[in-house]
């Protein structure tokens, strides 16, 4: 056999070399192709799932805040989020509290009425509420921030939701060991492990491990749902009338030289009322009623300019609620102890003391919500 001038082997054998060589690394790199295909719609069902589960808890968790039970003090507060599950139960629990604000837990499926939710790595999820919403305070229209934060983000949070993936690097998870399973370090990763305010939905390295999904319930959407909530509420019990006169900024009696003004829980000696008061829950009397701007004409003398227009007239009861503070428009936040209509209505035509009144629509200038109790 002819044999090449520079080399110790017949041409035609490293032409054959090669040639196997060639196709070894062609069939290697459509088998990391196909497997890669293969994978491919695995990994999107694994990402759907543990998406539908962060859904299906953010979604069980807002119920239960605008319903406002609370299972460990028996109390309703409109706006108020459960506490994470501490002791694996399923159950929520006392707030555990740490430096202001409160330590992530497991979420507290069984209070939320709901089967145990596991994301895609059957892990299950985990849950964290601002301090804000668990009921050390009053929960209303001047709850305008939390600390709690995604990717440092400016928008406030009420809760979020984590779903943790599987094992990553050097975590651990014993089933047997119940404080381990209650470690954030064990399930979370980066700063999320920290148990802070601030959380992250992607490393802050692409060279670190991570596989958090993170689900959140921003404040301002939150709290336009429940001030609807809590319009419909008093508006329940306002009934179909007769309806008492308004009580004056700062008072809580109900005055009859007055149509618009606030919620009346009293009445005086000295201020007579032409109706009788419905029985308001203690947590409108504490958390709303400063916040809820009445107006009421028994000559039925009211018109509502509507947002496309159009007018209603003939109406005898409004409530507006008065959104968190704007300071874009120069309201104070947060607001007085006894804020007038200037500090809770932002169009100036439901503050002029004209009977017609403006639809809110939302906007930069404008958060109010608007409830016609009776035309």
């Amino acid at each position: 056999m002819r044999r090449c001038t520079h080399l110790p082997f017949p041409c035609k054998q490293h032409g054959a070399a090669l040639l196997l060589f060639v196709i070894a690394l062609v069939m290697a790199a459509s088998y990391a192709l196909l497997k890669k295909v293969n994978q491919a719609p695995d990994a999107s069902a694994r990402e759907r799932h543990t998406m539908m589960q962060l859904n299906q808890a953010r979604a069980a968790l807002l119920g239960y805040a605008l319903n406002g039970l609370d299972p460990v003090s028996a109390t309703i507060q409109p706006g108020r989020m459960p506490c994470p599950d501490y002791d694996l139960d399923g159950a929520s629990d006392n707030c555990n509290i740490v430096s202001g604000r409160v330590q992530p837990g497991r979420l507290p499926w069984l209070t939320l009425g709901l089967s145990e939710l596991r994301d895609a790595a059957n892990e299950p999820l985990w849950y964290v509420p601002a301090i804000e919403f668990t009921g050390v305070q009053p929960i209303n229209s001047n709850t305008d921030t939390t600390a709690l934060r995604i990717d440092g983000g400016a928008e406030a949070l009420v809760a979020i939701v984590l779903a943790p993936g599987a094992v990553l690097g050097s975590q651990s998870r014993p089933s047997g060991n119940p404080l381990a399973q209650l470690d954030p370090a064990r399930y979370l990763e980066d700063i999320n492990a920290l148990a802070g305010t601030n959380y992250v939905s992607a490393p802050s390295s692409s060279a670190t491990d991570f596989n958090d999904r993170l689900l959140a319930i921003r404040l301002d959407r939150f709290m336009s749902q429940l001030e609807a909530r809590v319009l419909r509420k008093i508006s329940a019990l306002l009934g179909p009338g007769p309806y008492p006169n308004p009580a004056a900024v700062g008072s809580t009696a109900c005055d009859n030289t007055l149509v618009e003004g606030l919620l009346p829980l009293t009445t005086d000696p000295l201020l007579t009322c032409d109706a009788a008061l419905p029985v308001f829950p203690n947590w409108f009397a504490s958390d709303w009623q400063k916040l809820v701007w009445y107006v009421m004409d028994p000559s039925s003398s009211l018109t509502v300019q509507l947002a496309d227009g159009g007018l209603l007239p003939g109406q005898q009861t409004l409530l507006f609620s008065a959104g968190v503070p704007l300071t874009a428009i120069g309201q104070p936040s947060p607001r007085s102890a006894s804020p007038d209509v200037l500090q809770l209505l932002d169009d100036s035509d439901n503050t002029d003391g004209v009977p017609t009144y403006r639809e809110p629509v939302p906007s930069l200038t404008d958060n109010d919500q608007l409830m016609i109790v009776s035309p």
